[in-house]
């Protein structure tokens, strides 16, 4: 995801950030992470999605194992769609906890 002028990565993970859901920051835990981009994001919020009963996240990479885990952990997918190494990056680390 590209950021508007004026925001890095280092903000974001200086806030705490670990990555994006529909344009909405998470906290590794899932929490939400109230950033100044968050309040322009036009589309689809958090609350809304919970509420939807059967959701599908499709994410691979090693950069996407901290966004999936805090998704998870929100209970915001129920179903998850990824490659062989991203799947055995989140069991190695589940298992190592």
């Amino acid at each position: 995801m590209g950021l508007p002028r004026g925001m890095s990565y280092e903000d974001l993970l200086s806030a705490g950030a670990v990555g994006d859901l529909l344009g909405r920051f998470l906290g590794k835990d899932g929490e939400d992470i109230d950033l100044p981009l968050s309040r322009r994001t036009i589309g689809m919020d958090l609350a809304m999605l919970e509420r939807i009963p059967e959701k599908v996240l499709a994410a691979a990479g090693a950069h996407k194992v901290g966004i999936i885990r805090a998704v998870a952990k929100r209970r915001l997918v129920d179903t998850l769609i990824t490659d062989d190494v991203t799947a055995e990056l989140l069991l190695h680390e589940a298992h190592e906890a």
